[in-house]
C-alpha cells in the first residue's frame, strides 16, 4: 500500500505532509512573482451559488503589503467581466450565477512600469495584453521574453490589446516591426492593435508598422 488509510489527520501523515508542501509552493509562487520579479499571476475560482455574502468574491492571494497588487482583468466563463474593485481585490459576482461558474482573475504588481502578457492562445490566434509605458530597455526585454513564449503557440493571428498602454517608444516600434517581418517570412500572419489611445494609435500609424498592422 502506498499509504495507510484512516491516518489522514495524524501528524506526519501523507495528507498533512502534502498539505504543507502544497501551501509552501503556493506561497513561494505568490511572493516570487508578485513581490520579487514583478510578474502578473492568474487565479482561478469556481464559487458555489449563494456561497458569498453580497456575491463578493475576495481574491487577495495572501496578506501582502498594502497597495502592492491590484486586479487587472477578470473573466467569467471565458468572457471579460468588468464588475470588480481593482484596489480592494474583490469581484462582484453576477446575480444567480449557476454552479460550475468559472472565474479567472489576473492580478498585477503595482510597482511596474510596463507589462506584456499572453491573455490566451486559441485556434491560431494569440491575444497579448500591453500595460503601462513601453519605453526603455526593460520594456524591450519584457517584449522579447513574452514573444518567446508566444512562438511556442505557433500563432498566425496576433491581437495586441492596448487599452492600458500609455505610451510606446520608437525603439519598441522598430522591435515590433522587426518581429512581425520575421513572422511574415515564415508564413502568412495578420496583426491587429485594438484599444490604443490617441497617442499610441498615432505612433503606430506614423511608424513603419503602418503597412504591417491593422489599427482598430
Amino acid at each position: 500500500m502506498p499509504y495507510a488509510l484512516g491516518t489522514e489527520r495524524d501528524k506526519g501523515s501523507h495528507s498533512m505532509a502534502g498539505y504543507h508542501s502544497f501551501e509552501l509552493c503556493y506561497l513561494a509562487a505568490i511572493y516570487t512573482n508578485l513581490l520579487v520579479i514583478k510578474e502578473p499571476m492568474d487565479f482561478y475560482f469556481k464559487p458555489q451559488p449563494e456561497g458569498f455574502p453580497g456575491n463578493i468574491l475576495r481574491v487577495a492571494p495572501d496578506i501582502l503589503p498594502p497597495d502592492s497588487i491590484r486586479i487587472k482583468r477578470v473573466w467569467i466563463d471565458g468572457h471579460d467581466y468588468k464588475d470588480f474593485d481593482a484596489k480592494a481585490l474583490t469581484v462582484k459576482l453576477p446575480d444567480n450565477y449557476p454552479a460550475g461558474t468559472k472565474v479567472r482573475v489576473r492580478i498585477y504588481p503595482t510597482a511596474i512600469d510596463f507589462e506584456v502578457a499572453l491573455l490566451e492562445a486559441t485556434n491560431g490566434t494569440a491575444k497579448i495584453d500591453f500595460s503601462g509605458k513601453l519605453e526603455g530597455q526593460g520594456g524591450l526585454n519584457e517584449l522579447d521574453d513574452e514573444f518567446d513564449r508566444m512562438e511556442i503557440q505557433q500563432a498566425t493571428n496576433l491581437v495586441f490589446v492596448m487599452n492600458d498602454l500609455e505610451s510606446i517608444s520608437s525603439q519598441a516600434l522598430r522591435y515590433l516591426a522587426f518581429f512581425i517581418q520575421g513572422k511574415q517570412r515564415q508564413g502568412e500572419i495578420t496583426v491587429k492593435a485594438v484599444g490604443a489611445n490617441a497617442k499610441v494609435k498615432k505612433a503606430l500609424q506614423q511608424s513603419q508598422l503602418n503597412d504591417q498592422i491593422i489599427v482598430e
